[in-house]
């Protein structure tokens, strides 16, 4: 009795306010999916800016660091170049910089640390697809393969002081106190000075092998100027687009 209650009931009912009510279901539960994938698309927007907030910070910075090492290298290869001379000449005819100043150079290899937090947090997450500006998520992504180059060759600079140049100075008597006083601008016992010794320096400038570590040292310089010049022009254009993305 009660089932043929119902059929009658809903029999009754009109069939447009039934429609009626289905397409308001239908609607709603599109609205809260639309609701949905709206406040998605917004958290997403809000995470991409923030992210690119700091990825403008830290690439900002690191050109900062670049353009520093990247001067202070211009600097040492100048002074191989002087050495050299010095080298042709048998003597040095310089007051400034002196004997002791270039000669410290031969023993720093620079090695060049860049902040990557950001960007190594996105690759380690799997997020550079937030990133919405391909061409940049293409720079970002390409941005640690351009700067391992820097570091191999500044890798190898290094491994060719600690290798070759020092063993060479200890095997020749080279005198370096005066190179360290001049580096730190003291030296805590009496130093020995290249330029106040002219039959160790005449010695070094006439030794061959000499002669090879510094065309070694300004070549090595001068292919990794090349490479300097890379990651400049990549942080530059990845920060053009950051700053695209952003506006």
């Amino acid at each position: 009795m009660s089932h043929e209650t119902d059929g009658a009931a809903l029999a009754a009912l009109p069939f447009g306010r039934l429609a009626l009510e289905a397409i308001v279901i239908v609607a709603s539960i599109l609205l809260a999916f639309g609701i949905d994938a709206w406040w998605a698309e917004r958290n997403q927007k809000i995470d991409e800016h923030e992210i690119l907030l700091g990825l403008q910070e830290e690439f900002s910075q690191n050109r900062a660091t670049l353009e520093f090492v990247i001067n202070a290298h211009q600097q040492s290869a100048r002074y191989m170049e002087q050495m050299l001379l010095a080298i042709d000449a048998q003597s040095w005819p310089l007051t400034e910089p002196s004997i002791d100043t270039v000669l410290m150079e031969t023993l720093s290899p620079t090695t060049t640390d860049l902040g990557n937090g950001v960007l190594d947090g996105l690759v380690s997450a799997g997020r550079l697809e937030i990133l919405s500006n391909s061409v940049l998520r293409k720079k970002v992504a390409a941005w640690n393969g351009i700067f391992d180059e820097v570091r191999d060759d500044e890798l190898n600079n290094s491994k060719m002081v600690s290798e070759q140049i020092i063993p060479f100075y200890i095997r020749l008597g080279v005198p370096l106190g005066g190179s360290f006083a001049a580096e730190f601008g003291s030296w805590p016992v009496p130093s020995r000075s290249l330029g106040d010794d002219p039959e160790s320096l005449v010695r070094l400038l006439s030794d061959p092998q000499f002669r090879t570590i510094i065309e070694l040292r300004y070549g090595y310089k001068a292919h990794l100027s090349e490479e300097f010049a890379s990651a400049m022009t990549a942080i530059d254009e990845i920060l053009v687009e950051i700053d695209r993305s952003l506006n």
